[in-house]
């Protein structure tokens, strides 16, 4: 079990090697979608499990045609396999080695600093694949570097994709790399490195959480995604550079952190 299962507000959770923490899709193949929803399990206590839920793969190479086939005919970018999995309710998303940007896939807006990565319950997003691997056991997020990105304008100095210090960020660069709002432990996001978010709105939330904001405000709701092997790199906002989370108005919000990194990350305030 992690040292630190949950962050907290007010709470800097320090782990192993921390060093800073500051539409529609027009595909012919959605005409089924509607048929796999039918057979989706409950995944709220779900892990890993190849006949568990539709499959979508991810690759830069893919020609997007059939993303439930292989890694050929996978999307192109995760957005869009956000988007088929929300209209399943739910699925795992398999995506390999690159750089991936929120403002990327169908229904997006180029360079628009609000487009974010946003978890959804029952889906599991997995980074670190190799286009050859052939079953989950392949995966390798160190060899396979898989990076979410908010440097949507494409100017920060970075090494492979990664800003590995908050004042290498140049330009306008999305607010939160990746979102969550009101979802549970059935939100999975492992594998990856985050980067180059960047909240500096002139107001909450958009100077809240470069890396990752999660939203549980409100009476009775709660944010609780499980984030996993994940390095949250050169991100920063006003306040909680890597991550922020937000329980106002009687709500909560705890991820469950295992096996997650912080390094140059930054915050003028937590």
């Amino acid at each position: 079990m992690s040292l630190c299962r949950r962050l907290h507000i007010g709470l800097v959770c320090m782990l192993v090697l921390v060093t800073g923490l500051g539409f529609a899709l027009a595909l012919p193949w959605l005409a089924n979608l509607s048929s796999m929803a039918a057979k989706l399990p409950n995944l709220s206590e779900w892990a890993h499990n190849p006949q568990a839920a539709p499959r979508y793969y991810v690759a830069k190479s893919g020609n997007g045609s059939d993303p439930t086939a292989g890694w050929d005919t996978a999307f192109k970018t995760v957005q869009d396999a956000l988007a088929a999995a929300a209209l399943t309710s739910g699925g795992e998303i398999w995506v390999a080695a690159g750089v991936y940007y929120p403002d990327q896939g169908a229904g997006q807006m180029n360079d628009w600093v609000s487009s974010t990565f946003v978890l959804s319950d029952n889906v599991a997003l997995y980074g670190g694949f190799d286009t050859g691997d052939d079953s989950f056991s392949d995966r390798d997020w160190a060899a396979n570097l898989t990076v979410l990105s908010g440097d949507i304008d494409g100017n920060d100095a970075h090494t492979d994709g990664v800003v590995l210090n908050a004042a290498n960020i140049n330009g306008r660069n999305a607010y939160h790399v990746v979102s969550a709002s009101g979802v549970s432990v059935s939100a999975v996001l492992d594998g990856f490195t985050i980067t180059a978010g960047q909240a500096d709105g002139g107001a909450a939330p958009m100077n809240t959480g470069g890396g990752f904001f999660c939203d549980g405000s409100g009476t009775g709701s709660t944010c609780s995604p499980r984030l996993s092997n994940l390095t949250f790199s050169g991100n920063y906002a006003v306040g909680g550079g890597a991550i922020y989370n937000s329980s106002r108005l009687g709500g909560e919000a705890s991820p469950i952190l295992n096996g997650v990194t912080f390094s140059g990350n930054s915050a003028d305030t937590g």
